[in-house]
Parts: structure tokens; C-alpha cells; sequence
């Protein structure tokens, strides 16, 4: 008898995967992302499942969603996607929060409302490092910065946090830069999820 891991996941809640969607995996900027992401998932008893989008516009969308499904996190490495299609995008997606140049809440997604305790029209326009939300935010300013900065596609923070609620927990927070069409960086996509031990 061997343990199918698909109902496993089913009964658990749990699948013990991270993917991660690139535009290009050929391209050697995601070579030290992807090793790192390895590195610190496997850390965590998680397994990486990579996806390409082949710079596809719409495979992206496709496999953001899908692979989203099959996992416990989605890693996005320097969407491609427009603005005005990524901001839907992310609200199937795990908690996300957009975050522009000035570091204003541009997006904060129902999934980000139910971790924090705080709704989107509490959290839209504000200064993203001044959010009451129980994440010390002031340790994510170097990664943010980063990203902003095109230095880094994408960094991760472990941070310990006290929701709205009470409930203490360990978050995973992934920066990765917002691009427009023309590769120029416009914001910040911060994505957090509780870590499960």
C-alpha cells in the first residue's frame, strides 16, 4: 500500500508544496531565486513545484490559478501580467497585498482581510508600513526596498505576528517587484501566509 499524497492533501488541508511561476525559467536572474526558494522550502518539510509561462500573458493567468489549486502557496517571480488583470488575479490567490512606489496599499484581497482582520476599504490607500495589522511590517522595509530598488526579483521574510484576533502565528511574507509592460518596477506584491509547523 502506498499513500496516495493527492488525498492526502484532501484530508489534510495540506500538500506540502510551494510552486513557484517564472516568466522564463531559462533566464539566469530566477536562477538564485529559485535555488533560494528551494532551499528554504525544503528547510520547512515543503517541496518546490516549478512553472514557466513561456512569457505568455495568458498561460501566466492560467497557471497562476491552477498550480494555486494543487498547492499550500504560489510564489509569483516578476508577473507579466497588466495591472488592471494581475489586481483580479490576486484575489483567487493566498493573502496579497499590492503595494505601489509610495508604498500605498493599492490591492488588499479578502483572503489578506481573513489572516488580518482588517477589510480593503481599512487597508486601500494607506501607507502599507503603517498598518496596525499585528505583522511587524518595519522588518520587511529592507526586502521591499529591494525589490523597488530592481535589485532582487523576489524576497522572503519569516516574521512571528499577532493578528486583529489574537491569534499569534508564523508568517511566510514573499516581496516581489510589480512590473509594467515595459520591465519598469511599480509597486511591490507582498504575499503573506500563516507557516504551518
Amino acid at each position: 500500500y502506498r499513500a496516495s499524497p493527492l488525498a492526502r492533501g484532501l484530508v489534510l488541508g495540506k500538500t506540502s508544496t510551494i510552486a513557484v511561476l517564472v516568466p522564463d525559467l531559462e533566464n539566469p536572474t530566477f536562477q538564485g531565486v529559485l535555488r533560494g526558494l528551494g532551499r528554504a522550502a525544503a528547510r520547512d518539510g515543503y517541496h518546490v513545484m516549478f512553472a514557466d509561462s513561456n512569457e505568455s500573458l495568458e498561460e501566466e493567468r492560467i497557471l497562476a490559478v491552477e498550480t494555486r489549486r494543487r498547492c499550500d502557496g504560489l510564489v509569483l517571480c516578476a508577473p507579466r501580467l497588466p495591472d488592471a488583470e494581475l489586481r483580479p488575479l490576486l484575489q483567487e490567490l493566498a493573502p496579497v497585498v499590492l503595494v505601489n512606489r509610495d508604498l500605498k496599499v493599492q490591492e488588499w484581497n479578502r483572503q489578506a482581510e481573513l489572516l488580518w482582520g482588517l477589510r480593503a476599504d481599512e487597508a486601500r490607500g494607506e501607507q502599507f508600513m503603517e498598518l496596525d495589522i499585528g505583522l511587524p511590517v518595519e522588518k520587511l522595509k529592507g526586502a521591499i526596498r529591494t525589490c523597488l530598488s530592481g535589485e532582487s526579483q523576489s524576497q522572503e521574510v519569516l516574521l512571528d505576528a499577532t493578528n486583529r484576533r489574537g491569534k499569534r502565528m508564523s508568517c511566510q511574507v514573499t516581496c516581489s517587484p510589480l512590473l509594467d509592460p515595459e520591465q519598469k518596477v511599480q509597486g511591490v506584491i507582498v504575499v503573506m501566509e500563516e507557516s504551518k509547523p
